[in-house]
């Protein structure tokens, strides 16, 4: 049998039962003993079927096994984390008992982990890159009536992790899975700027989980481009414990922050790159650059206190807040949605005041410790070029004009307390996004 890790975690968690890292001809065995007469359901596209998906087919049947005729989504096109894909899998399972095997890393498991789940029924994964922190997460990020969403279901009750797979996939998605590793700083940051307003208190549990341990799975990208197994397991389980504390917080609070808003931004815009979209992981990447700098403007401001009574006398109406929604989207189906989004955010007067006194209580303190959660702008910028990760906006085909533009439309969409709300509450937003957004000053595009 295969090294099971994470055991006494696992102990303690709702959904995911088993973690091996192996070979897939152990899988056929390891699914026999915990479904039982039950025929596995292959869920591949066709790049995955080929890295992973056709050597699982055909381990079930060298044990003996009987297989269900496996699902394979065109591989021609990157396929959307769309939720009609959910509904075409959910219509093909109504009818029977199969337990789904997901062959894949990000949208391929995020499909069936949703379907599985609108089944009734527990589901497997089967990895084939360390692309995202998705996998062992507890619910599927999907679009849903054009919105990117996070969608809740259960996590997969195994995941078998194939070194050997996952090493061999495409460059970009390990530089994809790095950022999106790399993202959980910025996130972090956000978490405690969210305590400390007294929007979102911090679960030490889910904390423990992922933030003292970044240095290590993030200091040495450069072995990743060597073919370090070691490295490559270190991502992936890190990557994967992102997701056991999005478990064991049901929430995606502990990896996602501001960064993550704009990238939801640009995929809710269908971002592309050379007619291909971009993927999630360097959407992130950008976000988190993006982020990084707007802490070094805030904490290099040298500010030591904000004017609670000023942040109120100074914030836009409602009204006018409204009509800036309706026109950041105008023409969108999503107006009324964001709209219930950004009034819950406003709030009242009273709720304003709350969180900048409660911020300025917290201020020297947390000036500390969001210097020691960010790493500098210019060595994040290394470290990602070292993986191979984008660090230019126009590397995925954005300019510092539409960047700037996603501040607005990024602080809109989510109730989450991020660094966008703190400078929206302490009268910050449009000096630091212009900041950031000058060119030259962090970014040359």
């Amino acid at each position: 049998m295969s090294e099971r890790r994470f055991e006494s975690l696992l102990a303690a968690l709702p959904d995911t039962d088993a973690f091996f890292q192996g070979g897939t001809d152990e899988l056929p065995d390891v699914m026999a003993e915990w479904f039982p007469g039950r025929e596995p359901s292959i869920v591949a596209d066709e790049n995955t079927w080929l890295a992973a998906g056709e050597k699982v087919h055909d381990a079930f049947v060298a044990a003996g096994a009987r297989v269900a005729t496996p699902f394979r989504f065109p591989g021609t096109k990157v396929l959307e984390p769309e939720y009609r894909h959910v509904e075409t899998l959910r219509n093909a399972w109504r009818s029977n008992d199969t337990i789904p095997v997901a062959v894949g890393a990000g949208t391929i498991n995020d499909l069936v982990k949703r379907a599985a789940f609108e089944s009734s029924r527990p589901y497997v994964v089967v990895a084939t890159a360390a692309s995202m922190d998705g996998i062992t997460s507890f619910g599927a990020a999907l679009v849903r009536n054009g919105l990117k969403q996070t969608m809740s279901c259960p996590a997969p009750r195994m995941v078998l992790a194939d070194v050997s797979v996952i090493k061999n996939a495409p460059p970009a998605m390990t530089a994809a899975g790095y950022a999106d590793l790399a993202s959980e700083l910025t996130a972090g940051a956000d978490w405690l700027l969210a305590d400390a307003a007294g929007a979102e208190p911090i679960h030490e549990k889910s904390w423990a989980m992922i933030q003292p341990h970044l240095e290590q799975w993030l200091t040495t990208p450069g072995r990743l481009a060597a073919g370090d197994e070691t490295a490559y397991r270190e991502l992936f389980d890190g990557l994967c414990m992102n997701g056991f504390a999005m478990q064991c917080m049901q929430s995606s609070r502990p990896a996602s922050g501001a960064e993550h808003l704009f990238s939801h931004v640009w995929e809710m815009e269908h971002l592309q790159r050379e007619g291909m979209p971009v993927s999630h992981g360097f959407k992130v990447a950008i976000g988190t650059l993006i982020a990084t700098a707007v802490y070094e403007e805030v904490l290099g401001a040298g500010v030591t206190r904000f004017d609670p009574e000023q942040a109120v006398r100074h914030r836009e109406p409602w009204e006018a807040r409204a009509e800036r929604v309706k026109a950041a989207y105008r023409g969108s189906p999503l107006i009324e949605p964001i709209l219930a989004i950004c009034a819950e955010k406003y709030g009242s007067d009273a709720a304003l005041r709350a969180r900048v006194e409660r911020i300025n209580e917290a201020w020297p303190v947390l000036c500390e410790r969001l210097s020691g959660q960010i790493v500098p702008f210019r060595a994040l910028r290394s470290l990602f070029i070292e993986a191979g990760v984008p660090v230019e906006p126009g590397q995925i085909s954005l300019d510092l004009r539409r960047v700037r533009d996603t501040f607005n439309r990024a602080h809109m969409i989510r109730t989450r307390y991020t660094v966008l709300d703190f400078l929206y509450d302490t009268g910050l937003f449009e000096p630091v996004a212009d900041a950031v957004c000058s060119p030259g000053a962090y970014f040359s595009e």
